[in-house]
């Protein structure tokens, strides 16, 4: 019951923050993305991308974090992580070095996630999860395209 306060909070926060809410609260958001629950990471990632989309110069207290979310299990904070790294590369081009890394990781992902035999909650159609397929590959041509 907890986790679904802290995920409406946090949807909130994203929604309605200012500049001095954003900076006030960055730390707290910063805890809840090393959270050991999966929907509290979900929607602390997608909170931290509307905070750096408002606050530009959050962007080096949000790359630090990324690489465990892009290394989840857990479609959901996968694809948040994903939205996540797509808006540090979009509002800050310097952090792109960084995430070039990890564009190795993302293609095991992809290939998994191809790979990988039916699974009743993440598939559409026959296809496992087009959703993040389709976000794993925007974000791989996108660090890419600023190289």
């Amino acid at each position: 019951m907890i986790q679904i306060i802290v995920g409406l909070a946090l949807c909130t926060l994203g929604s309605i923050c200012s500049q001095e809410m954003c900076r006030d609260l960055v730390t707290e958001v910063e805890k809840l993305l090393k959270s050991s629950h999966s929907h509290t990471k979900k929607k602390a990632a997608l909170c931290a991308a509307r905070m750096v989309n408002k606050v530009p110069e959050l962007v080096d207290s949000f790359v630090p974090l990324t690489r465990a979310l892009l290394s989840e299990k857990n479609h959901g904070v996968m694809l948040s992580g994903v939205v996540l790294v797509t808006e540090l590369c979009q509002v800050s081009p310097e952090s792109v070095p960084h995430f070039r890394k990890q564009v190795g990781s993302l293609v095991k992902a992809l290939k998994s996630l191809t790979l990988s035999g039916y699974s009743p909650d993440y598939d559409v159609s026959g296809i496992s999860d087009p959703f993040l397929q389709v976000h794993v590959v925007r974000d791989s041509i996108f660090i890419h395209a600023f190289s």
